[in-house]
């Protein structure tokens, strides 16, 4: 992985983030298209490096309630050393619909 790579990536990560903040703010009708468009920039980021965006599409995903998802990228992430620290998973904002839905405590479980 060269250097122009990573700055590459890095900025995909950032933009991503950004998005997802905007679209905390966004009204209903515009919020999912920013999290489309969040979404493009991570699978773009994970098309160069796997694992590079699984961390915040399984935020996305999270914060969307969307289990299934999740825990597919919690997965990837995990598999490829992204994952940030499990206390720092557990205080997400993004993960606070769902930190205590039995499926994310049992995926807890399962990584602790």
């Amino acid at each position: 992985m060269n250097k122009g790579n990573i700055a590459i990536i890095e900025q995909m990560i950032q933009h991503a983030e950004t998005l997802m903040m905007q679209a905390e703010f966004a009204t209903d009708e515009t919020k999912t298209q920013i999290y489309e468009e969040a979404k493009d920039e991570l699978i773009r980021a994970e098309s160069i490096l796997a694992g590079s965006g699984a961390w915040l599409m399984s935020c996305l995903h999270a914060h969307q309630q969307n289990e299934a998802m999740c825990l597919q990228w919690l997965t990837r992430a995990q598999k490829t050393n992204m994952l940030p620290d499990l206390e720092t998973i557990q205080n997400h904002p993004h993960y606070k619909r769902v930190k205590n839905e039995d499926w994310f405590l049992e995926w807890v479980k399962s990584v602790d």
